[in-house]
């Protein structure tokens, strides 16, 4: 049951013309992503922890989701564009918050560090020190507020791919010395992909982590998106996300190291 203020604030759009993704008389929210496993993926249980929170947490609401999957940038794209969008996910919160967009509250979180071929470790304690090597991210991610601001700045050389995977086999062939990646991408791939299952004991994640950022569902901004993330909100409450996310990764991973 809906708070009596949200309630009123629905109707209030709904008598406006306003329909979130609505099919029929069912409620379903429209929403993008990309496949990034394990968070989010079509072929994922779930559609991966992070799709699996933004089902429950709607679903608390009495709403479904559709989730299209798009690579990434077409995926932020139309949800900017579409009026059938309404959003999209999973999403870090940075420094650089996309204005366009309100941010929901967390429905995971992201562990980013630097993979390394183990018999080539990096030692390192400031961003400072990563001057003398060559690190590997993907072509519009972003990573931590810091590392993406020194990056810019050509503290450090970066050399950028269209892929965590083909970063990953860039560590291995020796092309790149460290690659950002999120820690459980990482396991995911490394478990999943021939070559790198293959060469996994080659690999290691650095022991200094890079940073954990937040993950959140990007709603468009305007009436209906706050209106939405409201609704959002108040389902993600009644949820236990570190629990959700532990549990979805320990299914995935069971048997691994």
């Amino acid at each position: 049951m809906l708070p009596r203020l949200l309630g009123l604030a629905v109707l209030f759009f709904l008598a406006a013309g306003w329909r979130p993704g609505w099919c029929g008389d069912d409620r379903v929210v429209i929403l993008t992503s990309l496949d990034w496993p394990p968070y989010s993926g079509p072929s994922l249980p779930g559609g991966g922890v992070s799709g699996e929170v933004v089902r429950a947490a709607f679903s608390r609401m009495g709403y479904r989701v559709d989730v299209r999957y798009l690579p990434w940038k077409r995926a932020v794209d139309q949800a900017r564009t579409d009026p059938d969008v309404s959003g999209f996910f999973p999403e870090y919160d940075s420094g650089l918050r996309d204005e366009g967009f309100v941010y929901s509250g967390a429905i995971g979180a992201s562990p980013v560090g630097f993979v390394e071929v183990r018999d080539r470790p990096v030692n390192w304690d400031t961003l400072e020190d990563l001057a003398r090597y060559r690190v590997g991210t993907v072509k519009g991610y972003v990573n931590t507020e810091s590392f993406d601001r020194m990056a810019a700045s050509g503290a450090f050389e970066v050399d950028s791919s269209v892929s965590d995977l083909l970063n990953l086999r860039k560590v291995m062939a020796g092309r790149v010395d460290l690659a950002v990646a999120d820690v459980n991408v990482f396991r995911y791939l490394a478990r999943t992909d021939l070559a790198l299952s293959q060469e996994r004991h080659r690999l290691r994640v650095n022991p200094r982590l890079l940073g954990v950022n937040t993950l959140h569902v990007c709603f468009r901004k305007g009436p209906e998106g706050e209106a939405l993330l409201k609704i959002f909100n108040e389902g993600l409450d009644r949820l236990s996300v570190p629990d959700m996310q532990r549990r979805y990764l320990e299914s995935i991973f069971a048997g691994g190291r």
